[in-house]
């Protein structure tokens, strides 16, 4: 119990919005369960607000390893329907400030793999995030990330 709450401590966001509700410790690493706390959602075609729900999703994305465990967190997000019948866009689902729409991982995360790769190399790297954090990414990957500005 005191492990978990010295890991909750350490263990700080940078996704705007967001509220943590549970910490998970398992022997592969920490999963954080967050959700966001915005109850109404705007359309990004036609800009109409709704808190109309249409479905609920979960999203796993990868964060900065800590305390020598790989950190994912999990986000609840929200699936809105458009009330606009002139729009084209029927659904759509919440974006949350700090975390691209397209990417399975944070700017942090993105960030630390950079500075392992070029500390070690893009080999040494791979091997280090098998080894140390049982994370498992594709040279290609590593180095899609590494040439990355």
């Amino acid at each position: 119990m005191k492990r978990k709450q010295f890991i909750e401590g350490k263990i700080e966001l940078n996704l705007k919005d967001v509220q943590k509700k549970e910490i998970k410790l398992f022997t592969s690493g920490i999963r954080v369960i967050v959700e966001t706390a915005n109850k109404i959602g705007i359309c990004p075609n036609c800009k109409t607000p709704t808190d109309k729900v249409y479905e609920h999703r979960k999203q796993i994305i990868l964060d900065r390893p800590r305390s020598d465990k790989k950190v994912e967190i999990e986000i609840n997000k929200k699936r809105f329907l458009c009330v606009n019948d002139s729009c084209v866009v029927k659904t759509f689902t919440e974006q949350i400030e700090g975390l691209a729409a397209s990417k399975r991982y944070t700017q942090e995360f993105e960030n630390f793999l950079k500075d392992l790769v070029a500390r070690n190399g893009y080999i040494a790297a791979q091997n280090i995030l098998e080894e140390k954090y049982s994370l498992y990414l594709s040279l290609t990957m590593l180095f899609y990330l590494g040439c990355q500005d």
